[in-house]
C-alpha cells in the first residue's frame, strides 16, 4: 500500500448572497430564477498545484485505464473501501492528483474529488445511483484490495445476486486479467519469484 498519499487542504468561499453570480463563476441566472439573501455561489479554494496531473478515475469511469502501479492500486483500493464501508451508498469519483514536496518528503496530493451518493445530494456532478452503479460495474480488485481482503465478500461460498444473474459485465470482469505490480513485470508478464 502506498502511504505517501494525502488530500489537498481547501476551504469554501461564498460570494455575497442576494447578488447575481460573479462573472468569474460563469453562471447566468435565467428569467424567473433568483438568488435569495442567504444564497450565493460557493467556491472550493485549494492551493496552486502543478499542471502535471495524474488522473485515476473520471466522473462515471472507474476502471484502471490510466496507470497500473502501487499508487493506482492504493487509490482504487481506497475507492473500494469507501464503497464497502458505506454499504454501497457512496463512492468517490474523478480522483486525480499531483506529486509535490511537503516537509522534505515527496507526496501525492489528491485534489478536487467528487462523490456519488444515493440521493445525488453531494454537489455538482453527483450522479446518484447511476454513479454508484458505474463504480460497481467498472471496479476490478487489484493486489491492494486483495491484501486488505476487500473482495472477501465476493469469494464467499454463497453466490451473490450478481453472481447468480451472471450479467455480461460480470462475466467480462471475471475473465479480465489485471496487471499485478507485485507479480508482473512492466510488460504484464509474470515474474519468476522462485529466484
Amino acid at each position: 500500500m502506498d502511504k505517501e498519499i494525502t488530500v489537498s487542504e481547501c476551504f469554501l468561499l461564498r460570494e455575497a448572497g442576494g447578488h447575481p453570480p460573479s462573472q468569474a463563476s460563469g453562471i447566468k441566472i435565467l428569467a424567473g430564477d433568483h438568488i435569495g439573501p442567504t444564497e450565493g455561489m460557493t467556491w472550493l479554494v485549494e492551493p496552486s498545484r502543478s499542471t502535471m496531473v495524474t488522473k485515476f478515475t473520471g466522473t462515471l469511469s472507474h476502471g484502471r485505464n490510466y496507470i497500473a502501479d502501487l499508487l493506482s492500486d492504493t487509490i482504487h483500493a481506497f475507492l473500494h473501501f469507501v464503497y464497502a464501508v458505506t454499504n454501497g451508498n457512496l463512492v468517490f469519483a474523478d480522483l486525480q492528483g499531483t506529486w509535490t514536496s511537503t516537509g522534505g518528503k515527496n507526496v501525492f496530493v489528491i485534489f478536487d474529488p467528487m462523490t456519488h451518493t444515493l440521493k445525488a445530494s453531494s454537489g455538482a456532478g453527483d450522479h446518484g445511483q447511476k454513479g454508484i452503479d458505474s463504480f460497481a460495474e467498472d471496479h476490478v480488485c487489484g493486489p491492494v484490495c486483495e491484501a486488505l481482503q476487500l473482495n472477501a465478500e465476493e469469494s464467499s461460498s454463497e453466490p451473490s445476486e450478481i453472481e447468480e444473474s451472471g450479467s455480461q459485465t460480470d462475466r467480462q470482469r471475471q475473465g479480465r486479467k489485471r496487471w499485478d505490480p507485485v507479480h508482473d513485470d512492466a510488460k504484464g508478464k509474470g515474474k519468476d519469484l522462485s529466484k
